[in-house]
């Protein structure tokens, strides 16, 4: 980070603050109209596959190697969702399940939905 990105970070909490009641907002109607979002989706489905381990169980009887693809897009939601189907520790293993996650931090573009180049 440069001097003047490191300047903008006040500027920029405070915009992220002003956003707290639309988000707020948002939430609200959609529990109001019993609606789901991609990131509710995911959040929902990584909490099903922590407390539910049968699941995972299942898709690995199924798929023998997991690839991922694109995986510099990969948020964190989505990285403990995989992490609880297909990680170390689900399959009673040390190393669990055959995985290959392929990712290029220079293609990275869903920053605004959570993605993290840091998941390489």
């Amino acid at each position: 980070l440069s001097n003047a990105d490191l300047r903008k970070i006040p500027e920029t909490a405070e915009a992220r603050r002003s956003l707290l009641g639309l988000t707020e907002r948002y939430r609200t109607a959609k529990r109001s109209r019993d609606l789901l979002d991609f990131g509710d989706q995911i959040a929902l489905s990584a909490e099903l596959a922590l407390t539910r381990p049968e699941v995972g169980a299942i898709l690995r009887d199924e798929f023998r190697v997991v690839l991922l693809d694109e995986y510099q897009d990969t948020s964190v939601a989505q990285r403990l969702l995989l992490s609880a189907l297909f990680g170390s520790g689900t399959s009673g293993t040390a190393t669990g399940h055959a995985v290959t996650a392929v990712g290029d931090p220079c293609q990275a573009i869903y920053g605004w939905r959570g993605a993290s180049v840091a998941n390489l």
